[in-house]
């Protein structure tokens, strides 16, 4: 489960006082709410997304820091060098994956899979690939959870699908 929330913290000289904040447990930061009608946005776009409101708490450093608390164990940013690093990663990845598997100019069906008018389930069906037999891609699309191929089949444009966001290839991908 994610927390996130609202928050204030009065007389501590290290807080900008009378600014409302905000931790994003998706990200685990803190970040400033710069003005009134930012926060109304915020919260009601939280309240929509969440079905439940998002609660403001209103710290005081003289009565109890619960804020030192609360961030002693959240540590908000303390990851944030580990993060950016796996975001690099994960993009370099994501460039390999498009480099082999992107935009392919051919696909040979290794599996035979329906051919539709257009790239999604319910749409009219134009026939079946054949296994071993080599397509010319013009088009790529991901919907309805498939990688879609838009092919000449048999004189007429139809869709076939590639694989599938589980990662399962039903061809080959040729550039």
């Amino acid at each position: 489960m994610v927390m996130s929330f609202l928050f204030n913290i009065k007389n501590d000289p290290n807080w900008n006082a009378g600014t409302m904040f905000f931790y994003n447990g998706s990200i685990n930061a803190v970040q400033g709410v710069h003005n009134t009608e930012e926060l109304k946005y915020i919260t009601a776009v939280y309240n929509e997304t969440h079905v439940r409101a998002l609660r403001t708490y209103v710290w005081d450093a003289r009565v109890a820091p619960v804020y030192v608390r609360v961030f002693g164990v959240l540590q908000p940013g303390a990851k944030e060098e580990a993060l950016n690093h796996e975001l690099f990663r994960l993009k370099k990845m994501a460039e390999q994956y498009n480099e082999i598997y992107g935009n392919p100019k051919k696909y040979k069906a290794q599996v035979s899979t329906v051919v539709r008018a257009q790239p999604d389930r319910t749409s009219e069906v134009l026939g079946y690939t054949e296994i071993g037999t080599t397509y010319d891609v013009s088009d790529c699309v991901t919907a309805c959870d498939w990688e879609w191929a838009k092919i000449n089949f048999n004189g007429k444009t139809g869709w076939t699908a590639m694989g599938d966001i589980l990662g399962n290839q039903y061809g080959e991908r040729l550039k």
